[in-house]
Formats: C-alpha cells, sequence, structure tokens
C-alpha cells in the first residue's frame, strides 16, 4: 500500500525544480529588457512576445508564474522594475540600480529619519525643562542702570558670595550687592548638591537620556510565541503570502509557525517571516524596541511613515500611549 512518507520529499523536489526554471526565466527576461529597452517605459507584452520569439527561451508555464500579469506584478514587488497599469495594459521600465541596494537605501532614510525625530524631541524638551527650572529658582537677570551715588559715599560690590561687606567709610547702612539675586539662587542649588539632592534640571535632563537610551536599545531578533506572522519563503509555495501563528521559539531567529489555513506547522528563519497589522482596535505585541514585551491596542496608523500610535494596557508601562511605533516594533497577537 502507498505511504505519505515520501510525498513532502517529492513535494520539495518539485519546488525546485520550479524554483529554478523560474529562476532562467526571470534573468533571461530582465536581460532582454536591459539590453533592448534599458529606461524605456513600454508595453510588457511587446517586451514578453519578443522574448518568446527565441525558440530557446523558457516557457512560462515551466515557472512558478502563470500569467503574465502575475509576473509583473512580481518584478514590481521585488523593486526589479516599475511597473503601472493603466488601461492599455501594464506597463514596465527597467530599474538600473541593484533592488538590493534600494531596499538598503529606503530603509536606511527611515532609520534616519527616526533618529533625527528623536534628537530634536530630546532638545527641545531638555531647552523647556531648563526654562522652567530657571523660572522656579527665581534666577533673576538685573536690568543695566545708569550709578548714581551722592557725595562722599561709597559703592560695593559682592563678587564673593563667601565674603562680608565691610561698613561704608561715611557713616550710614551697608551698601547691598547688586548680585545678591543671582546669589540666593546659586546657593539654592549649591545646597541641594550638599545634601545629596540633584536639581530638578538634573533630573530631568536624566530621565530624556534613559528614554532616549531605551528607544535606541534595539535587538536583531523580533519572534515571540503568539504572534500571527507572514511567509515570505517562495520556495514554500503552498504557504508563501499566508498568514499563521507562531508556537513556539527555537533560539532568537528560528520560529516553529502552525499555518491558520492548512494547520501544517513549518519550521522558518525570522528573515522569512514579516509582522502583521490588525485592524484599528486589535490587539498587538511589542516585538521590538523600548517597550519590548508589553502588549497594546492599536489606536490609528500612520502609512505615510509606516508608523502606528498604541496604548499599552499590559505590562510595566500599562496606561502609557506611545504615539509613535514603526509597523515592523508591533505584530498580531494570536
Amino acid at each position: 500500500t502507498p505511504t505519505a512518507g515520501p510525498c513532502p520529499l517529492v513535494r520539495v523536489g518539485e519546488y525546485r525544480i520550479i524554483q529554478g526554471y523560474s529562476n532562467v526565466f526571470e534573468q533571461a527576461f530582465l536581460d532582454h529588457l536591459r539590453m533592448s529597452h534599458r529606461s524605456t517605459r513600454i508595453d510588457a507584452k511587446k517586451v514578453y512576445n519578443e522574448f518568446i520569439a527565441d525558440k530557446n527561451h523558457i516557457h512560462m508555464n515551466s515557472t512558478k508564474w502563470t500569467t503574465l500579469t502575475e509576473f509583473v506584478k512580481y518584478l514590481g514587488e521585488s523593486g526589479k522594475c516599475v511597473v503601472e497599469n493603466t488601461p492599455k495594459g501594464w506597463f514596465i521600465t527597467y530599474v538600473e540600480e541593484d533592488p538590493k541596494m534600494i531596499m538598503y537605501k529606503l530603509q536606511k532614510e527611515k532609520r534616519d529619519k527616526h533618529e533625527l525625530s528623536d534628537e530634536q524631541r530630546l532638545q527641545r524638551s531638555v531647552a523647556q525643562q531648563a526654562e522652567r527650572a530657571a523660572k522656579k529658582a527665581k534666577v533673576v537677570e538685573n536690568e543695566a542702570t545708569e550709578l548714581k551715588r551722592t557725595e562722599g559715599e561709597t559703592l560695593a560690590f559682592g563678587l564673593d558670595s563667601g565674603r562680608k561687606l565691610g561698613q561704608n567709610k561715611v557713616n550710614g547702612p551697608p551698601k547691598a550687592s547688586v548680585f545678591a539675586g543671582a546669589e540666593d539662587a546659586t546657593k539654592t542649588v549649591k545646597q541641594e548638591n550638599q545634601n545629596g539632592k540633584k536639581s530638578q534640571l538634573e533630573r530631568l535632563m536624566e530621565e530624556e537620556m534613559a528614554k532616549k537610551k531605551g528607544r535606541n536599545s534595539r535587538k536583531d531578533h523580533w519572534i515571540h510565541p503568539g504572534i500571527v506572522v507572514k511567509v515570505l519563503a517562495k520556495e514554500l509555495k503552498d504557504h508563501y503570502k499566508r498568514k499563521g501563528v507562531i508556537l513556539k521559539c527555537a533560539g532568537k531567529y528560528v520560529a516553529e509557525v502552525e499555518m491558520k489555513d492548512s494547520g501544517d506547522v513549518i519550521r522558518i528563519d525570522q528573515a522569512e517571516l514579516e509582522t502583521v497589522i490588525p485592524q484599528i482596535g486589535g490587539r498587538v505585541l511589542i516585538v521590538n524596541g523600548e517597550y519590548v514585551g508589553q502588549k497594546a491596542t492599536l489606536e490609528s496608523v500612520n502609512t505615510d511613515d509606516y508608523s502606528a500610535k498604541v496604548a499599552i494596557y499590559k505590562g510595566p508601562d500599562t496606561g502609557t500611549v506611545v504615539p509613535k511605533i514603526d509597523f515592523e516594533d508591533i505584530c498580531k497577537l494570536g
């Protein structure tokens, strides 16, 4: 009687054969496009007809793509071509630059923008806190006025806060220092430091630096049990771009995922997985960054910079609203 044992091996072999034909077809098509229509916007059907005119070409029915439209969409999603769907059909333009370099530049720009905004917020916050601390310490600036004295009177300037001012040569009360207000404020801060207490400004600056340090404490791994992920491994044709729930993690980078549609359990690297964003109001787990490991509710999304606003409902920071967090740092809970 037949057994189910050898079937997975046959399927793996089929995947490899189809993938091999697909790679050859794709490379040959792109070579023809680059050599014949470099930097030119052209009808995809026209290019395809030119390509299949060569009797030695690999046929599309030997690849993982069943239609030209599907293949053209793939070229656009992978960054190898700029594709446009028009009333006259699909048009493509060959991209000169390496797609990996394009993705690297996009990620770098996004990361630099995020770090710059953090730095700007820190500087603005410190400046505001310094202003408030200065007001609380009652540091006053004396307005410049013309010095006047009566005949025979001596003016005294108290530049040393530890030195006592002497009496005037003429009879009269001791002369007050024009810097008395600033001396009092300085003494207040010094007394706080001598008593082992930090000034309000120092405390606020330390808090801001601690927050910034937390934002930058990112890891190179993000998988957690119980989150919903999307499979990006094209060789797993039955599971490609389908969703599953991580059952457990084998180390930092490998997960066992139970597929939602089939119930199959696959073992896969995190590089072949993608986070899933739920609908507004859905529950998420923060998988990286300052609030990692805490559960939150998705309040809004911003597709322009791929960020979201979440409210933490379970964790050390319960009740905290995070106004901006990257899509890649949150994931739908299963």
